[in-house]
């Protein structure tokens, strides 16, 4: 009775806290606050991409974070380690959010983002011949300044085609403190949001849909990126909204979309 008791209270002081869109509320989410990492919450990310190999040894809890480190060393024939944590569990549509003090070094993409794997080692042959859509809540790619970074969608299949790619500059230096990134994936738009704002909307209807795997992540991409560093995640909440708060939510949304299209006129015969 204790623990759920304490369980309670948690959920109920971050509901406090949250700046969560309108209609939703808190379903799960990973403090960060234990010992170590809750490994059935989560996996680690392995393997190589870029010009790292991502080992689960570069990933910790720290005075209530996740850190990822970032290092140069021989390892599996690359020459930098990376790392990342991936949920074990699936989810569907719903309002991500993520606390995260990057690390800005030269050569390191950091990321938040989505796929419908579990891993470059989740091999589920329904994989194959279904549509596929990845969310990039945030990523800092290896070239970028300190306070910009760049979020979006890619559709890898049917077809190969990016569904948005926005790119936003900050006021504020992202290594200096934490800033949080969320995105609310929904049957018909996504959302994208930055320290509590709306940055953009993007159009889905259409689009593959499907449960996906979140990834907190960091790999070397420049064969002579910084040597040493560490990306923080201070905490992943999870929200979710009822079917009869989302039809009264997205009327907004979809009539925005709407007015963005123009009729178009035929300019030749057929």
């Amino acid at each position: 009775m204790k623990r759920t008791l304490v369980s309670l209270l948690v959920v109920c002081q971050i509901q406090a806290i949250a700046q969560a869109p309108p209609g939703y509320k808190l379903a799960w989410s990973d403090e960060f606050n234990a010992a170590s990492l809750d490994t059935n919450l989560w996996k680690y990310r392995t393997g190589a991409s870029g010009t790292s190999y991502q080992r689960p040894e570069n990933v910790m809890l720290e005075g209530g974070k996740v850190k990822i480190i970032l290092k140069k060393e021989p390892y599996q024939d690359k020459a930098f380690t990376g790392g990342g944590v991936i949920t074990k569990k699936p989810s569907r549509y719903g309002y991500y959010e993520v606390s995260v003090k990057i690390d800005g070094g030269y050569g390191w993409h950091e990321a938040f983002w989505t796929s419908w794997m579990s891993g470059f080692d989740d091999k589920n042959p329904a994989y194959k011949e279904m549509g596929k859509l990845e969310i990039d809540g945030f990523e800092h790619y290896s070239t970028y300044a300190k306070n910009y970074f760049t979020y979006g969608a890619i559709q890898w299949a049917p077809v190969k085609s990016a569904i948005n790619r926005n790119y936003h500059t900050a006021a504020q230096d992202l290594t200096d403190s934490y800033h949080k990134f969320g995105f609310e994936y929904t049957p018909d738009y996504l959302n994208y949001y930055f320290d509590g704002k709306m940055l953009g909307t993007a159009d889905i209807r259409g689009l593959p849909k499907h449960d996906i795997y979140l990834w907190l992540s960091c790999i070397a991409t420049k064969p002579d990126a910084t040597e040493h560093g560490a990306v923080f995640f201070d905490y992943l909440r999870c929200y979710e909204i009822s079917a009869v708060n989302y039809n009264l939510r997205k009327k907004q949304f979809i009539e925005e979309l709407d007015s963005r299209k123009l009729p178009v006129k035929a300019t030749g015969t057929n």
